[in-house]
Parts: C-alpha cells; sequence; structure tokens
C-alpha cells in the first residue's frame, strides 16, 4: 500500500527538493535508501494523518544501506555534483543544502560497513563511532509514501522511528534530551495515527489494560509493532533501556516546559509504561 501526503499539507519545498536529490542520486548508484529522523516523524503524523506540528523539522535524515565506503564517498561525490550540495568539515555524514550552513542533509550508513556490534567507524580515522542497530529494521519495514510531485520514497515506520530514537536517546541523551521528547510524542499519536480502528476491533486486550484511554492504548500498541519488527540484536539493546523507564521519566521533566502532556509526571509515566509492556509482553512486563 502506498501512503500519500495529504493535499492540504504539501510539505515543504527545500525539504521535497532534497529527498528528490537523495532519490535520484541513489537510485543512480542502486543504493537503498529511506527517510529517517524528524523528517520520518513530521512525514507520517503530519503530512499523511494530518496532526497538529509538533516541532517543525528543518533538516533531512536518510539511512543508506552501503556495502562498502568507496559507494558511501561515490554518493557524496554525486550530491556535491548538482551544485546544490556541500560537505561539512569535520563531519562526514553531514552535507549542505543550497548553501554552507544550509540545510542539513544528513547521511547514514550502515549494511555492509557496519561491524558484528552493528556500529560504524568513520574513515579516514574511524575515530568516531555511531551505532546503527535497528536501520536494518528501518529499511525492511519503511513504507512508501507519495510526497507529491511524482517522488514517493520509503520512510521510516513509527514503530521502527520509536526504536531508533531510544537507542539515540542512550547514546546522546547527556547532550540533550530531545529524542526522549520526539519518542515521547510517538508514544502520545500512534493511536491517532491510523490505528484506533485496529484498537477498538483487533487489539481490544491492550485498550481494556489502559483501561479504555485509547491514547496510552496507543503507546502499548507501539511497543508491540515495534518488538515484531526488532532483530535480536536490537531488541537486547531496547529491552535494557526499558530496563530503567524512570530515567527517561527523569530526562523529559527536565524539559516539562517544552512537551504537549503539560508536565504532569504521572502521564508521562504511564505512556512510558504503555509502550514498555507493549514490547516486553506479558511475560515481559
Amino acid at each position: 500500500m502506498v501512503l500519500r501526503v495529504l493535499a492540504d499539507r504539501p510539505i515543504d519545498p527545500g525539504l521535497h527538493a532534497i529527498l528528490a536529490h537523495a532519490k535520484a542520486a541513489t537510485q543512480a548508484l542502486g543504493i537503498e535508501v529511506f527517510v529517517g529522523g524528524a523528517m520520518a516523524r513530521d512525514i507520517l503524523l503530519t503530512h499523511v494523518h494530518g496532526q497538529a506540528v509538533r516541532r517543525a523539522t528543518r533538516d533531512v535524515d536518510i539511512g543508506l544501506y552501503i556495502d562498502r565506503w568507496e559507494r558511501f564517498a561515490a554518493l557524496k561525490d554525486r550530491l556535491a555534483a548538482t551544485g546544490a550540495f556541500f560537505e561539512v568539515h569535520g563531519m562526514s555524514h553531514r552535507m549542505h543544502y543550497l548553501r554552507p550552513r544550509g540545510i542539513p542533509l544528513d547521511l547514514i550508513p550502515f549494511g555492509g560497513v557496519a561491524g558484528n556490534d552493528q556500529t560504524i567507524t568513520w574513515p579516514p580515522g574511524h575515530d568516531v563511532v555511531l551505532n546503527v542497530a535497528g536501520f536494518r529494521e528501518g529499511l525492511d519495514s519503511a513504507e512508501l509514501v507519495d510526497l507529491g510531485a511524482g517522488l514517493a520514497m520509503h520512510v521510516c515506520t513509527l514503530p521502527s522511528l520509536s526504536v531508533l530514537k531510544l537507542l539515540a536517546w542512550r547514546d546522546r541523551g547527556r547532550e540533550n534530551n530531545k529524542d526522549a521528547t520526539d519518542f515521547l510524542a510517538l508514544a502520545q499519536t500512534y493511536a491517532n495515527a491510523g490505528n484506533m480502528d485496529r484498537l477498538y476491533e483487533e487489539e481490544a486486550a491492550l485498550l481494556e489494560m489502559a483501561r479504555h484511554d485509547p491514547d496510552l492504548a496507543g503507546a502499548a500498541l507501539l511497543g508491540k509493532d515495534a518488538a515484531m519488527l526488532c532483530s535480536q540484536g536490537t531488541a537486547q539493546q531496547v529491552r535494557a533501556i526499558l530496563a530503567d523507564p524512570e530515567q527517561m521519566l527523569d530526562a523529559l521533566l527536565r524539559v516539562r516546559s517544552q512537551l504537549a502532556v503539560g508536565g504532569d509526571a504521572q502521564r508521562m509515566r504511564a505512556f512510558i509504561a504503555g509502550y514498555r509492556s507493549g514490547f516486553l509482553g506479558p511475560i515481559g512486563g
């Protein structure tokens, strides 16, 4: 099934242009690609399902299935050759669109360039390590979305994005808590992202466990869907994070002024607990 952006919720022209360039370049090189990060969140929640904009993104993240680093370099060269993209000194993964310090495009390779521990180290020095656990699942489960103007791309699903956000928060949460707030937003909104009928027709047990609160049941459904797409190694990393849900709650409380739940600690705890119960299941919970 192909999803489509709503006619009254078009994608920003600059972001659309970046994705069009990225698709043309990856297609020419035979590289599998999916849209991730905040761009994927906005495409699915705002542009496809019509939800209100929470924090509009001005950057683009794409995951790239790369078998060797030479193909990554070839992709960057092809983008630079358009004259529309500029490399960023000291940031191998980033290019800027239209001008230096323009809209960021982050290129995240995974696949053959990753080690057995699901990490990559950036050439030439291989001194910067990035965890790419969950990216293979992001590609495998990605949904095809018609973005308008003849452009269609695979976009990371919300369950897969929730996993990537959890892993990113674990890896860089001390720098900021953006990934924690993004994760909470996914848990809060999953029911209204095309899943309400599922909750009332197929997942009534989750609705009952949530005392018929569809938003909390949606958080549990998000966790359940995420667990079903995770590989064993990725699931193990997520379970380790969910073993201490209070740590994420503490992070969210530090930025409560930015949250749509109005800083209600008990409500935030309930969303985290709902996702946790859905991911771990009746035995793990």
